[in-house]
């Protein structure tokens, strides 16, 4: 059962920081970390979140751009958060329409934005 209120923030402490984590929770969400790709698929299993966001920052190398794959055979919702040098890289047919993108800096009313849309 998909918890509609729940959002799970994958990647590292910048994306999962407490204010960021209290912004999402004062918009009436739920929120579960997780600091690598097992606990975010567990997690996603789990909770059957609203939406899944993943920093590519929080994870090291190409990982994120693997993790990607990864979920794009789940298909969750998802927010990608487009590392600071992965800006070029937006226009690989890598993913499908599932996921969206933000680059950074990251703003959080646009986040939970993109997660209210």
């Amino acid at each position: 059962m998909t918890q509609r209120n729940t959002v799970i923030l994958a990647g590292g402490e910048e994306l999962a920081n407490p204010n960021n984590i209290r912004l999402l929770e004062d918009a009436g969400y739920l929120v579960v970390t997780a600091n690598n790709l097992d606990y975010a698929l567990a997690a996603n299993e789990l909770f059957k979140p609203k939406i899944l966001i993943l920093d590519a920052d929080g994870i090291s190398g190409d990982i994120g751009f693997f993790c990607l794959t990864l979920i794009n055979r789940l298909k969750p919702p998802c927010i990608y958060i487009l590392g600071r040098d992965e800006k070029a890289r937006i226009d690989e047919p890598l993913l499908e329409g599932h996921i969206e993108y933000l680059g950074k800096p990251l703003l959080m009313p646009t986040l939970i934005k993109r997660i209210e849309s």
